[in-house]
């Protein structure tokens, strides 16, 4: 996925690259906010994400939006709807 940080940096996290990516499998609640199975996306970075720009730093910094999604599918194989999405939000208290 593409992230965009306040300061106009841009950069790739892909899962099985820098990062590893995982579905809750159960609900669980984030900022007192309950979300449903299978709709948390979890990202670890396994190593610095990829910069496609920079903005005023050379880094991307949390919080970031996420800007592009490719290839990020659930369990049933549909893609992440970015455009429907009520959080792209990356960092805390996510």
């Amino acid at each position: 996925m593409r992230a965009q940080g306040a300061d106009g940096t841009i950069a790739d996290l892909t899962c099985g690259t820098n990062a590893t990516c995982s579905l809750n499998a159960s609900s669980e609640t984030l900022g007192s906010v309950s979300r449903a199975a299978q709709t948390v996306l979890t990202i670890r970075l396994t190593a610095n994400p990829t910069i496609i720009s920079s903005g005023t730093t050379a880094t991307l910094r949390i919080p970031a939006t996420v800007v592009d999604r490719a290839e990020v599918p659930d369990l049933s194989g549909t893609l992440w709807n970015l455009e429907g999405s009520t959080d792209i939000a990356l960092g805390s208290p996510d």
